[in-house]
């Protein structure tokens, strides 16, 4: 309340220990206009359904918004309500991660399937380590930028470095 910006709310138990249940973000949202989403990576499309649910139940549904937190969960989370994705893909295919949820949003499940499963192996190679380690690596690789991280992190293990590098040349974004 002391605030006068929206706020979404990020939600990933496999770095913080603890699920933001779906009750509890409801009261939260109830108790300031300002929070407006969350960025859900429960990895649990049985918890986005909750949640979705429990907006409508509030008529909350046009004021908050789900966002997928993981690409691979975009599509799945997305025909179930969420409008888009905190992406992590977008870094390196920024256009097809955009074509993605444009069908989703638009009803056009069968492109937007085809294009889920067109991405779906850089999508989960883009998690192999912890984030942003494994796109950042990928972004050197394709001269985009360092791949240098801060501590406690370091660079990408030369085993993933070699299966990321084999997944954006299958892309065709790296030779």
């Amino acid at each position: 309340e002391k605030i006068d910006i929206p706020i979404i709310v990020y939600n990933i138990p496999g770095r913080t220990g603890v699920n933001l249940e779906p009750s509890t973000f409801i009261k939260i949202c109830k108790t300031s206009k300002n929070f407006v989403g969350i960025k859900e990576s429960a990895g649990s499309i049985e918890q986005v359904s909750q949640i979705y649910r429990n907006l409508m139940d509030e008529n909350l549904q046009d004021r908050v918004y789900i966002l997928s937190g993981d690409d691979s969960m975009t599509y799945p989370m997305m025909t179930l309500g969420a409008k888009g994705v905190i992406s992590v893909l977008a870094n390196i295919l920024p256009t097809k991660t955009h074509q993605l949820t444009e069908f989703v949003l638009k009803g056009d499940f069968l492109n937007a399937r085809n294009l889920h499963y067109e991405l779906y192996d850089l999508m989960k190679n883009l998690f192999i380590e912890t984030n942003p380690i494994p796109v950042k690596s990928a972004m050197e690789m394709m001269g985009l930028c360092s791949s240098e991280v801060r501590s406690p992190m370091s660079k990408i293990s030369k085993q993933n470095e070699e299966k990321l590098a084999a997944v954006l040349k299958k892309y065709n974004l790296v030779k």
